[in-house]
């Protein structure tokens, strides 16, 4: 605990801050690594009491070279109950084949209104809701299932995000990808819409995407497409009155049955209306 969470301190992840967090509650002392280096889609090292150290995923534990039988079966048994394993240990240099320390479990709770939140996004008209994530795809696949998610993709780095995001914007057209962290960044940028999570969402997303959440629930983005859909109806009623009245008024005029201060009084009360339509939007649905 003291090694991942001297490293993790430095990470705004949302897996780091659990461990520091944890780590903190545990009254474990913990200085700050040095040379600290985030690996994207990894995991993250750094410098401790002379030592170089890393915690990371189990792709990390596998590029690294320091996976064991006994590590596999451990891990294949946390991911299988949708846990996120970090994996600290001593980094192989040299003639050091490097050692794993402890493996660390970390749920991510699934929020009471996450199956809601997804059904919602269906009856907005999304046809399909696909998951896409740096965890092992076990994890990925048992949240999936708990909460109506159609398709799951785990073990991604950022760029396979990107690219799963364009394939999926070569058979839908349209894509929204919704992300909180800089792994998400990339993808958001390439896709249709790019939705933040406001509060929990890191500066990177917010800025890189198009529109952010003020509130952490994926409910409000049903909520935005509904707005959105609503929005574009009364635009179309407004366009269609409007050119409507100016025929009607056009040909009047041409067979002389109306005046220009008819018209004139017409045109003003088409405004009105047109205005008065527009309101209707600022009711709640």
């Amino acid at each position: 605990m003291r090694v991942a969470a001297a490293i993790d301190t430095h990470s705004q992840h949302p897996l780091a801050q659990a461990v520091v967090a944890f780590a903190t509650e545990q009254k474990v002392a913990f200085p700050r690594a040095d040379n600290y280096q985030a690996r994207n889609g990894r995991g993250a090292e750094g410098e401790l009491d002379g030592h170089h150290y890393f915690v990371g995923n189990h792709r990390f534990a596998h590029e690294l070279a320091v996976c064991s039988p006994a590590l596999e079966h451990k891990l294949a048994e946390i991911e299988g109950q949708a846990q996120s394993v970090v994996v600290v240990g001593h980094k192989p240099h040299e003639n050091c084949p490097g050692e794993v320390l402890g493996v660390l479990a970390v749920g991510d709770a699934v929020r009471p209104n996450a199956a809601q939140a997804v059904r919602a996004l269906h009856d907005a008209g999304i046809r399909q809701v696909v998951m896409l994530s740096g965890d092992n795809q076990r994890t990925v696949d048992a949240i999936a299932e708990q909460v109506g998610i159609d398709q799951a993709h785990g073990d991604l780095l950022p760029e396979d995000k990107v690219q799963r995001v364009r394939d999926l914007m070569a058979r839908h057209k349209h894509t929204g990808m919704i992300g909180d962290g800089v792994n998400d960044a990339p993808a958001m940028a390439v896709a249709s819409v790019g939705i933040a999570m406001g509060a929990a969402g890191t500066d990177t997303a917010i800025e890189t995407a198009d529109m952010a959440l003020m509130q952490d629930d994926l409910s409000q983005v049903a909520e935005t497409i509904r707005m959105g859909h609503r929005t574009v109806r009364v635009i179309q009623a407004n366009i269609a009155f409007a050119l409507g009245v100016k025929a009607i008024f056009l040909t009047l005029a041409l067979t002389g049955h109306t005046s220009l201060w008819l018209a004139i009084l017409a045109d003003t009360g088409a405004t009105l209306v047109v205005i008065a339509n527009a309101l209707r939007l600022l009711k709640p649905t």
